[in-house]
């Protein structure tokens, strides 16, 4: 099979030749108004009116037998099917052929003939935090936007973000080696069951609670080698407009800390990255609510609940989320204290947000006028969060009806003396 598809050195220079004539007209592959991918359509849909150079060049590789290859046909690669034809090879001779020559890219078409597997790379592009170094993580790599290679697919990236598109500052990579697997469409080409990116994105929680970044999903791709004329597909993800990423520099100190816990939640069991899966993107949630206050304090409720009472508790849920956040976390008596206090706090607002939509309404203490408090508490409630779901991920989670018992003393060193039912506890005032 593989000595079917190899050039021979009449067909390598009569396609040198005719990819040169059609450099000396094309227009360039990385150009803003995307006037390569023009040319092309027009040799689609109106052929008569397209450069003769770039017809020319069609009908060289309509009649080299190993080219016969790309011909209505699909490229396999984790689960992803893109098709390709031969106006498809057509623009990428043309776009890799302004970058190194025609000598060199009808070499690469040779060598992408004889070779039985390429490497791809998975490319998840986020916005919301950067990195100042590339950090591994595994078989993960988290990356600075920049040192992302410049190729078509990232230039078009680059391009959206002129007109008004996101800009990303970071992405998430994972490098593949596939077979190279061209098939048509009647040779049943199998079920299409793309790649997760949730594990990818497990890296980027992790970032969440570790740093206090959000992070917005921009634009997923597999990248192939330059050498290699393979297609592809760029994922734009919906972006919601009420959502502020708000740049966030990496330091230096997080990092240990966030090789460890990446590492650890990569690793563990699928139930235990489903179930804390959930308050970490609340918590990443909250992040992105910018000046949304009330957003933010119904993802940081949503968060402690589904980290501290997985279980549905009848009643008394405030009273046993801050509980356990203050014993499980530990720390000084008045560190425990300062804790269930945020929490107290963090779920009266996230009651009082739920049922009236704002923190200010009758009846409300007059302290939830203070806008600069309320930023100032729920901004401590998402690094109590994130701190619970760091010590979840790298020590395990305990069975909390079992960790009530064991640390049932009532003691002044855990929580401020607020019992469930109580007049003073605010959750119970609010219909919880």
């Amino acid at each position: 099979m593989l000595d079917q598809l190899q050039l021979t050195p009449s067909e390598k220079a009569t396609l040198i030749a005719a990819l040169e004539r059609a450099l000396l007209v094309a227009a360039k592959a990385r150009s803003v108004d995307h006037g390569l991918l023009f040319q092309v359509l027009a040799l689609r849909d109106a052929p008569d009116s397209a450069l003769r150079e770039l017809r020319e060049l069609l009908n060289v590789i309509q009649a080299t037998p190993a080219l016969e290859f790309f011909d209505h046909a699909y490229q396999c690669a984790l689960g992803n099917w893109e098709d390709v034809n031969f106006r498809f090879l057509v623009q990428w001779l043309i776009s890799r052929g302004q970058q190194v020559g025609a000598k060199q890219t009808v070499n690469d078409v040779a060598r992408y003939l004889k070779s039985e597997t390429i490497e791809v790379t998975a490319i998840l592009a986020i916005d919301g935090f950067g990195v100042e170094r590339n950090i591994e993580l595994g078989e993960y790599e988290l990356v600075v936007w920049n040192d992302v290679a410049m190729t078509d697919t990232k230039w078009h990236v680059a391009a959206c973000g002129l007109f008004g598109g996101k800009t990303p500052t970071a992405a998430v990579i994972q490098r593949h080696e596939i077979q190279r697997v061209h098939v048509r469409p009647w040779d049943s080409p199998g079920p299409n069951v793309p790649l997760s990116i949730e594990p990818a994105l497990d890296v980027l929680r992790c970032v969440t609670a570790v740093a206090g970044a959000g992070f917005r999903l921009l634009y997923y791709w597999f990248e192939p080698p330059e050498w290699a004329p393979w297609a592809v597909s760029r994922s734009t993800f919906g972006v919601d407009s009420t959502a502020i990423a708000r740049p966030v520099e990496l330091d230096e100190v997080v990092v240990p800390l966030l090789l460890e816990s990446a590492s650890r939640l990569l690793e563990s069991d699928e139930s235990n990255r489903l179930r804390l899966r959930v308050p970490l993107d609340r918590l990443n949630r909250s992040y992105l609510a910018g000046m949304r206050s009330v957003d933010k304090a119904i993802e940081l409720g949503i968060a402690l609940e589904s980290l501290y009472a997985p279980a549905k508790l009848s009643e008394g849920i405030a009273f046993a989320v801050r509980t356990r956040a203050a014993r499980f976390l530990g720390g000084s008596p008045d560190e425990r204290r300062k804790i269930a206090r945020t929490l107290r706090d963090v779920y009266d607002l996230r009651s009082r947000a739920v049922h009236a939509g704002r923190f200010d309404a009758v009846g409300a203490p007059k302290k939830w006028r203070d806008e600069a408090l309320v930023l100032q508490v729920l901004e401590e409630g998402q690094r109590v969060v994130g701190q619970s779901l760091i010590k979840v991920i790298r020590e395990g989670e305990p069975n909390w009806e079992e960790f009530d018992i064991g640390n049932a003393e009532p003691t002044s060193a855990t929580i401020d003396a607020v019992q469930p039912g109580s007049p003073a506890d605010p959750q119970q005032a609010a219909g919880r």
